[in-house]
């Protein structure tokens, strides 16, 4: 009898946690009104994870880095995006032998966003286009490189004033061919304002 009673007020208890995790769930992602609007600023961080491939070499390149960027809402759908960064990886025995593998990759993009703002969480969509410049490691000297990048994203708007989230990042070189594959997943943090 004392076995069943401890069950049931653990039942009870597991039943009012359950009622209390959902209850807060449904609270910090209840909708709201939408707060993409037109001229407005956003500034931010993005630490990064970075994988490099380069061409004819099984082996990929990791490292991490970190970026800055500007957002501003040119329409409530599109925003104009502008970032800058630089993604430090580490070396490995078989990209020396090639002597193409950089030590660093630096970028400066510019590009535009789709933006889907109606509720909390924010995806949005965007294509960027820049120099990158690759340095150090093996190669002799920086090489620069024009490029683009695809990223989605899906941000959260914690107050009217900050959001945070995360975007994954596919860059295309257009001027080299010895670099097969470079993404990025960034972590997000911003301040916005002019809403």
């Amino acid at each position: 009898m004392g076995i069943e009673l401890s069950l049931c007020a653990g039942r009870r208890v597991a039943r009012r946690w359950a009622f209390v995790v959902a209850a807060f769930g449904l609270a910090f992602a209840a909708p709201r009104a939408s707060s993409a609007v037109e001229r407005q600023h956003h500034v931010g961080i993005a630490p990064s994870f970075s994988a490099l491939s380069v061409a004819d070499q099984a082996s990929w390149r990791l490292g991490g880095g970190l970026g800055a960027y500007y957002t501003y809402g040119l329409t409530d759908q599109f925003n104009l995006m502008v970032d800058a960064g630089a993604t430090y990886l580490a070396p490995n025995d078989e990209t020396r032998a090639a002597r193409r593998q950089p030590a660093t990759i630096a970028h400066g993009l510019v590009g535009a966003a789709y933006v889907l703002d109606v509720l909390r969480w924010v995806p949005y969509a965007g294509l960027l286009v820049g120099p990158y410049v690759f340095a150090g490691g093996d190669l002799a000297a920086p090489n620069v490189h024009v490029g683009g990048a695809l990223q989605a994203g899906l941000d959260y708007q914690v107050t009217p004033s900050v959001a945070t989230g995360v975007a994954a990042r596919q860059h295309l070189l257009f001027t080299s061919g010895d670099y097969a594959s470079f993404t990025t997943v960034l972590l997000r943090a911003e301040y916005t304002w002019g809403f």
